[in-house]
């Protein structure tokens, strides 16, 4: 609760017992202190900060990252909240705050300042005489030796040494080069992370920027007792470790929003646009690219199709499975396409999770029964790929349909980066709606993303297809096929430019179809 000014003297008594044994009850009660006016909606992530942080007071925790989306108050609850909370129990500590900005620095501590010596603050009776007057505003001093001080990342401290150092936004979103990010972590090094008294405590608390940030620097040169990882879209596909005090993430469902009362979805579409793919990953799903990642796609260059397109000439499903079942592993994913003549691919169906062989074929064939002119399966010829093609040759092989065991000798990065330039020019386009999010979010952030699975599946068919549509292709493969129903369509796959028609012309059963219309930027490359 905050404070209410009718509320009555056994009401505050209550209110300030809670607050002395809980910091996240006395943010709720001096909100009104640092954010005059302000309605305070308090959510689930708070607690967890919160949590985290007394843990460090009674020191269970010492070194604790936290990354949120920006405007997740954690400067009201890391800078202005804890430390004058703490100073009810430990007022000789000694604490020193790091930011981007000079101005921000002077910000925090005249909130700290106003906190501690307001009327509400004064009802604790605190075990210290009072804050020492100082020159500079943004140190403050109290009688037990205790001193908060406020500083900008680059600042010299020599002479300085501190209880809990807290580094808050040390980098600035508008300056993210390389020799930046290494001017702050350089910084960091040589000149705060000595200044420390034993048993000293660090908290970095940030919107994450990019790989090299300070979060990712210091993860680099220790073990974090903690690492507090809060993205804005819950995505089961990236899932932190539960934390040593056994926080974990309590969303369940994929694109869960974090705050849904003070981030709508209607915000958050608009602040994906603004920052593009690669700053939206890092500032707000807290997982940055490395510099440079990230431009294979463009999330502009997808179209969408909203009518069953007409004129199909093949249907292709392929699947991609992964053997573990663990979650944030790799998924299984299976994808249904159709070619139409004017060679463009339409993305028909998608499904994808951590599931077991029985799940997998389950799937498959429920593929199929949602499009029965699919009559081709192609099944990636690796881990349980295997037993999945004998099993759905089994089941749909009295129906005439077939099953083609699908390997490439060529790596990953290549047959998905072949694929960039049919995106751009509108040759392989995906429904509308949400169905085809999650591949585009994996595409966009390809090569740096953790997962690839979908956008490897895509990559599958287009290799079929610009082999397969090749007249003289049948011959070779016909050549080289043991089963009339199982093919390997890789077997000893090597790269074939030879198959490359100059003209982007290919061929399906004698009827002309243009996989890419006009010859895309880069050559293409066909696979077996």
């Amino acid at each position: 609760m905050s404070c209410n000014p009718r509320a009555t003297p056994e009401m505050l008594a209550y209110a300030l017992m809670g607050a002395r044994a809980h910091l996240a009850d006395f943010a709720r009660l001096f909100w009104g202190i640092v954010n005059p006016g302000v309605r305070m909606l308090w959510n689930w992530h708070l607690d967890a900060i919160t949590e985290h942080l007394e843990a460090v007071t009674r020191r269970e925790l010492r070194r604790v990252l936290i990354s949120v989306p920006p405007g997740s108050c954690k400067s009201t609850l890391v800078g202005q909240m804890w430390p004058t909370w703490e100073w009810l129990q430990h007022p000789e500590r000694r604490w020193v705050f790091a930011t981007n900005a000079l101005d921000n620095a002077k910000k925090e501590a005249v909130y700290r300042r106003g906190i501690i010596q307001s009327h509400l603050y004064r009802r604790f009776d605190p075990p210290f005489g009072g804050v020492l007057r100082t020159k500079n505003v943004l140190t403050v001093r109290n009688d037990k030796n205790g001193v908060y001080r406020g500083i900008s990342t680059g600042s010299s401290i020599t002479g300085d040494h501190f209880d809990v150092q807290v580094i808050d936004d040390p980098n600035d979103a508008q300056r993210v080069a390389a020799d930046e990010l290494d001017a702050v972590n350089f910084w960091y090094d040589n000149a705060f992370s000595s200044r420390k008294r034993m048993d000293a405590a660090l908290v970095v608390i940030q919107q994450r920027l990019a790989k090299g940030d300070l979060i990712g620097h210091i993860r680099e040169l220790i073990e974090p007792d903690a690492v507090l990882e809060i993205p804005m879209q819950y995505d089961p596909r990236h899932i932190s470790q539960p934390t040593k005090i056994g926080w974990r993430d309590p969303r369940t469902r994929a694109g869960q929003l974090l705050w849904p009362e003070k981030f709508t979805r209607e915000e958050i579409v608009t602040a994906r646009k603004t920052l593009g793919e690669a700053g939206y990953r890092a500032q707000y799903q807290q997982r940055p690219m490395a510099s440079g990642a990230g431009i294979t796609f463009r999330r502009q260059w997808w179209q969408t199709w909203t009518e069953r397109p007409r004129d199909i000439i093949a249907w292709t499903a392929t699947v991609d499975t992964a053997s573990s079942m663990r979650r944030g592993s790799d998924n299984s994913v299976v994808e249904v396409w159709a070619l139409a003549r004017g060679g463009v691919a339409y993305l028909m169906h998608l499904d994808y999770g951590h599931w077991d062989i029985k799940t997998k074929i389950t799937k498959i064939l429920q593929a199929l029964d949602l499009y029965p002119e699919c009559r081709q399966v192609a099944i990636e010829e690796r881990g349980e790929g295997f037993a999945v093609a004998d099993m759905i040759y089994n089941a749909i092989h009295p129906a005439g349909k077939i099953v083609k065991r699908w390997a490439s000798q060529a790596s990953k990065e290549v047959r998905i980066t072949l694929c960039a330039p049919l995106v751009e020019s509108g040759h392989i386009v995906v429904p509308a709606g949400d169905m085809a999010g999650p591949l585009i979010d994996e595409a966009c952030a390809f090569p740096e993303g953790e997962h690839d699975d979908m956008i490897d599946a895509m990559a599958m068919v287009v290799s079929i297809w610009n082999r397969e549509l090749t007249g003289a292709a049948y011959a070779d493969r016909a050549a080289r096929s043991t089963s009339p129903d199982v093919e390997s369509l890789g077997g000893g796959a090597t790269v074939r430019r030879s198959n490359a028609r100059t003209d982007g012309k290919i061929r399906y059963g004698g009827r002309r179809a243009n996989m890419g219309g006009a010859p895309p930027r880069r050559p293409p490359v066909w696979y077996d």
